[in-house]
């Protein structure tokens, strides 16, 4: 077991909500790199969810792996958008 895998599988998914209903997709969408289904339902109109920093654990583990060259522009996206929903002014 690849170590995605294992920290994917070791959250409880099912219990943790994002913009559309429960996170049990998500594992599947890092695996395979849906990048733009991820960010929608980790950050909804400003809103950030529960799975949002645990999204963010595991993509954050495996871009420090990447050579900068092989980030696609969808992960960067999903990277701005929860950064743009932080908001520390208020």
């Amino acid at each position: 077991m690849n170590s995605l895998t294992h920290l994917t599988n070791n959250i409880p998914w099912q219990r943790l909500t994002t913009a559309y209903g429960r996170g049990t997709d998500i594992p599947q969408l890092i695996q395979t790199g849906q990048y733009e289904e991820l960010a929608n339902l980790i950050e909804h109109q400003s809103t950030l969810w529960q799975t949002t920093p645990w999204v963010l654990l595991i993509l954050l583990q495996e871009l420090s792996k990447q050579k900068p060259e092989r980030v696609s522009l969808q992960e960067i996206q999903l990277y701005l958008a929860v950064a743009s929903a932080i908001n520390v002014d208020e």
